[in-house]
């Protein structure tokens, strides 16, 4: 089965955002893929580490 990269992401990012704190942060279990391609996009911040 073919997925759609770009509904993936917009599901990864609204749960980010629905999820995150005041400060902006928000747990990052989601793909590492993903997470990279949102932050390819610009969508958020260094994924990895934090």
């Amino acid at each position: 089965m073919k997925y759609d990269d770009t509904l993936i992401e917009e599901a990864v990012l609204a749960l980010l955002a629905a999820f995150s704190t005041d400060e902006g942060n928000a747990w990052k279990g989601f793909d590492f893929g993903v997470m990279n391609r949102l932050h390819e996009q610009g969508f958020i911040q260094n994924p990895v580490g934090k």
